[in-house]
């Protein structure tokens, strides 16, 4: 009857005569050890062991390995020459803030909260352009007045300077009075084209103005352009700028000082005092640029963390 053997293969015995009363003779006739290969060329150990009435065939794998087998696993043994570097990323941001992720500003004016400010930065479409994108949307209300901007300012990433702006404005009274006003701009090298329409009425003003040295863009309620502004200063002490005010068609001359440092919770930040002819403000600006608090006023803009 067949067996297991020790080595997990099957044996199996050849019983050649039956043994008469119980009892067999048994004697050793010959024994043999021969080798051969298997379908997956292993060769396999063969031992045959003759009795006087019964014969012993077991069989056995032999420790040597297939060659086709060490020819599949020899790569996976030798050790890379080449060190594996990591794969950066895809965008380097232009300015200190996540990309394709909301961040958001908080308004508040008197101590009330009256609306936020939610951007996204936006990576190009095109590598080869370095075409990025601030997508801003604003909901302010107080007093009976609802206040809702959409804004997309286009912008490169090795000057910061503007490429282009696309602006929605509705804003909404308690008496029913509803405005709309849409706003676009395109920049060249020396001037910007200016396009501010009414879509109720249909009047459009259709204008074109040279641009200045070193001006920023700087829109009305446009609390998004402070992000470029903040990048440019982060490695200075003072700066001076010609901000374009699109729906205006002029220019504002500001000039920045930074102050001293502070702390706003446990982030080290700027102090900065901004004048104009307009108004004067401060701004908190974080070490690598970033936005974190504008006063102007008794109007604050806080950052969300």
């Amino acid at each position: 009857a067949p067996f297991e053997a020790s080595s997990s293969r099957k044996s199996w015995i050849t019983q050649r005569q039956q043994c008469s009363n119980n009892k067999c003779i048994v004697s050793c006739q010959m024994s043999s050890l021969q080798p051969r290969c298997d379908r997956t060329t292993n060769r396999i150990k063969i031992a045959r062991v003759h009795f006087d009435n019964f014969s012993v065939c077991h069989e056995w794998e032999s420790k040597m390995i297939s060659p086709l087998i060490l020819i599949v696993l020899l790569p996976l043994t030798v050790d890379d020459p080449k060190p594996v570097s990591p794969v950066p990323d895809k965008w380097v941001s232009p300015l200190p803030y996540v990309t394709d992720s909301e961040i958001s500003w908080r308004w508040v004016h008197a101590g009330a909260p009256v609306g936020s400010t939610r951007i996204r930065l936006i990576p190009p479409v095109k590598p080869e352009t370095q075409r990025w994108r601030l997508d801003s949307r604003l909901n302010w209300k107080r007093d009976g007045r609802v206040l809702d901007i959409r804004q997309k300012t286009d912008f490169s990433a090795e000057n910061l300077r503007p490429i282009s702006l696309q602006r929605q404005l509705s804003v909404e009274a308690l008496a029913g009075a509803l405005t709309d006003q849409v706003t676009a701009a395109e920049f060249q090298e020396e001037d910007v084209r200016i396009v501010v329409r009414d879509p109720r009425s249909g009047n459009q003003v259709d204008r074109v103005i040279p641009l200045k040295k070193q001006f920023v863009l700087l829109g009305n309620q446009s609390f998004e352009h402070w992000l470029l502004i903040g990048k440019k200063i982060a490695q200075s002490k003072e700066a001076t700028f010609s901000a374009l005010i699109p729906g205006e068609y002029r220019f504002l001359e500001l000039k920045l000082l930074r102050e001293r440092q502070e702390k706003i919770g446990e982030i080290p930040v700027y102090r900065w005092k901004v004048e104009s002819k307009d108004f004067e403000a401060l701004l908190w600006v974080g070490t690598r640029g970033e936005i974190e608090r504008y006063r102007q006023g008794e109007v604050e803009i806080q950052r969300v963390r």
